[in-house]
């Protein structure tokens, strides 16, 4: 496994594409990137708890840093990040 893999436990890895966890409003929140094929991006910031336990198997040095102070994990971060920026109209 390299660096910028991580083992995610209880979590489907052919739906999971990437990871992100950012501050908002002083509040620790979540973000999942999922295939296009099942509707491209999800927000799920309400859902922290639910996915604590893998947050939790994270360190500083499995995040890539992503884009608008957002940390993305894993190979696949950097292209669905274009993805979901073209599919929001963002450059």
């Amino acid at each position: 496994m390299s660096d910028s893999e991580v083992s995610l436990t209880k979590v489907e890895e052919d739906v999971l594409i990437s990871l992100a966890a950012l501050e908002y409003e002083n509040k620790p929140t979540v973000n999942f990137f999922w295939p296009s094929e099942i509707g491209g991006y999800s927000d799920l910031t309400t859902d922290v708890e639910a996915i604590g336990e893998a947050l939790a198997t994270l360190t500083e040095k499995d995040l890539v840093s992503g884009f608008q102070g957002r940390y993305c994990l894993g190979p696949d971060s950097s292209s669905v990040v274009r993805k979901v920026k073209n599919r929001r109209g963002e450059s």
